[in-house]
């Protein structure tokens, strides 16, 4: 699992125990994670207390870039997987101007082709 979503979960939850078990994961792992991260990015990302986790100014940055490209990934692979289930419709966000969704129809008229892909259709 990608060291971003990690410390995302851990973020969120306050807790790297609670992140363990939201994820099934091990906390040792997540620890280890987090620490490769802050290592790669060269700045803290976490403030630990005894009591909780909570993002350092550097974190809440990186959450606020992150937690929105996240939601763009997760919405285009729920949108490939309902096209590939043949549901209609291309799922949008309301106030999100910078939301592009892709749409296969689209990409098929602009040259794209679909050999070696599964299509679905009733």
């Amino acid at each position: 699992m990608s060291e971003l979503l990690l410390f995302q979960a851990v973020a969120e939850e306050g807790s790297f125990t609670r992140a363990a078990r939201k994820l099934g994961r091990a906390q040792s792992g997540i620890s280890q994670a987090i620490t490769s991260l802050k290592k790669r990015i060269g700045v803290p990302l976490l403030a630990r207390t005894t009591r909780n986790v909570r993002p350092t100014e550097a974190g809440k940055h990186l959450l606020k870039s992150l937690n929105p490209a996240l939601r763009l990934i997760e919405d285009g692979l729920t949108e490939l997987k309902e096209a590939r289930s043949g549901v209609a419709g291309t799922p949008t966000r309301e106030g999100d101007p910078q939301r592009a969704p892709f749409h296969l129809t689209n990409a098929r008229r602009s040259g794209f082709t679909t050999s070696g892909c599964v299509e679905n259709r009733p």
